[in-house]
């Protein structure tokens, strides 16, 4: 990105300590999440008639952000990049619970573009489980690293993402156009990609 200012990001912005430098990936299959009494959550496959009720359900997601992120919400995630796209659904009514697009780029970058976890099962795993479940599917097409993108801002992402192991964060400057300035951020999963 040349000619467009950026800065590493620091402690006092992501507001903990980052420690580690490469992620072991070893077995990220999941075998199931038990969350609430009589409720389990397992990731899968994203389908296309998944959209609508992620976006029936959008402020469930999003609430206060209104509609600030529903264009992210874009239907080539699953018609196009389906099969890195994933839901985690509740048993015990089907519903989805939390979804991940994302994608594994040419440069070996497995990419995350958006998470969403429901609001009556926040802190419960659902989005390190579809982290996992990602960086598993990421691994297997031979990505060596992931990467997310975050506004400054949003101290939320910025911790769960250094609780994931994402100790690369990069400012830069326009990334979202004219004065949208964004964090990139990137976790090493192993040297070589595999064979």
């Amino acid at each position: 990105m040349e000619g467009r200012p950026r800065e590493r990001v620091g402690i006092a912005v992501v507001l903990v300590v980052l420690v580690g430098a490469v992620a072991p990936v070893g077995d990220l299959s999941p075998v199931g999440y038990g969350f609430m009494s009589g409720m389990t959550i397992e990731p899968a496959d994203a389908s296309r008639g998944d959209l609508a009720e992620i976006l029936r359900n959008y402020e469930r997601f999003w609430g206060g952000r209104g509609e600030q992120l529903r264009y992210l919400h874009h239907p080539m995630f699953l018609l196009e990049f389906g099969d890195t796209a994933f839901v985690a659904r509740r048993d015990d009514d089907g519903e989805i619970a939390g979804y991940l697009f994302g994608f594994v780029g040419p440069a070996g970058y497995g990419y995350i573009h958006l998470v969403g976890v429901r609001d009556d099962v926040r802190s419960a795993g659902i989005g390190r489980m579809l982290y996992d479940r990602f960086t598993e599917e990421a691994v297997r097409r031979g990505a060596t690293a992931l990467k997310a993108i975050t506004s400054p801002q949003n101290e939320v992402s910025l911790a769960f993402h250094t609780r994931m192991g994402f100790t690369d964060m990069e400012r830069f400057d326009d990334y979202a156009g004219s004065g949208q300035v964004r964090i990139v951020m990137r976790k090493q999963l192993r040297s070589e990609p595999l064979s």
